[in-house]
């Protein structure tokens, strides 16, 4: 009998309308939840905000949406209040400004900005944004480098590895239709973008060819060869880059495969599972289904029925 897969769901908090003090509550809860910052309000007032968080074993998770206002982190209270981790921001709508050490950056939508978490930094919104937003702890990025970051922070445009980032997060910390992460697919692909590129071959193997993967998942044709000539190496370079990961690549497109008929399944009124499993590439819905129960231990069928499986229970 397999046992459910527990499924962390994102947590929504939000301060709106006649909440009282909405900026001291923004604060205390973005220092329990994400990143210690004290926050002003825009000019006029009528601040909102809403943020969803999602706590993996390691990573952190978050998408951000709020009226202008600016926000920093400041030398005190990274010295009292460290959190030991790298943030990534990815802008989604708004301009914001960061500055750091006496300089300035404006980040558009469609870029990424990459910063040490516990280095005083101050970032305005005059016009709001909505962002997703990485944090990463200092362990767990120097161990998927294997060395110690470069010197952040780092704004980086959009391309194929800031949208396949900025997919990733979308999908996972959606409410109505969640798509389990790959926590260490997503650990190695901040880690690819924070050295530029410069990581070990097998690294950029992967994830190149998962960042192919999660744009091709409903292609039938999606096979190694296909995967490996969009990464520009061979099938057997390939096989190689994802066994020292501990994993195959057919594996892994099945299980990206799954889990984003899980987000399907799990939406009100989604179609039936066969239709699901047709569009995913599976030819057969009985294997499908079998894999389904293997991957989340609760059929197919029952998740579409309840609108939800083996999730963690909302606080």
């Amino acid at each position: 009998m397999p046992v459910p897969v527990i499924i962390p769901v994102a947590r929504s908090f939000a301060v709106r309308g006649g909440d009282g003090d909405r900026v001291a509550q923004w604060e205390r809860h973005n220092a329990e939840a994400l990143i210690p910052l004290t926050c002003d309000a825009a000019a006029g007032g009528g601040f909102e905000a809403v943020e969803s968080n999602l706590q993996l074993s390691r990573l952190h998770l978050a998408r951000v949406a709020a009226s202008g206002h600016g926000v920093a982190r400041t030398a005190l209270l990274a010295e009292t209040l460290p959190v030991r981790s790298v943030a990534v921001y990815a802008s989604v709508r708004g301009r914001a400004v960061f500055e750091r050490d006496g300089r300035r950056r404006v980040i558009g939508p469609g870029q990424l900005l990459i910063c040490d978490a516990d280095g005083p930094f101050r970032r305005e919104f005059s016009r709001g944004l909505l962002e997703l937003v990485v944090k990463v702890p200092h362990a767990a990025l120097e161990e998927a480098l294997g060395r110690r970051p470069p010197v952040l922070p780092l704004v980086l445009s959009s391309g194929p590895y800031v949208d396949a980032l900025v997919g990733l997060v979308d999908r996972a910390v959606r409410h109505r239709r969640p798509v389990p992460v790959d926590e260490h697919a997503l650990l190695e692909l901040v880690a690819w973008l924070v050295a530029d590129g410069h990581v070990d071959a097998a690294m950029g193997h992967r994830v190149t060819a998962r960042a192919y993967v999660e744009q091709q998942l409903d292609d039938p044709a999606l096979c190694a060869t296909a995967v490996g000539r969009a990464a520009g190496v061979s099938d057997r370079t390939l096989t190689r880059a994802f066994a020292a990961a501990g994993t195959s690549l057919p594996r892994y497109v099945l299980g990206r495969r799954l889990d984003a008929a899980y987000g399907i399944l799990v939406t009100p009124g989604a179609p039936p599972t066969a239709e699901v499993a047709a569009g995913l590439g599976f030819a057969s819905p009985a294997y499908f289904s079998q894999s389904f129960r293997r991957r989340f231990g609760v059929a197919a069928g029952t998740v579409r029925r309840t609108g939800h499986g083996a999730q963690e229970p909302a606080a």
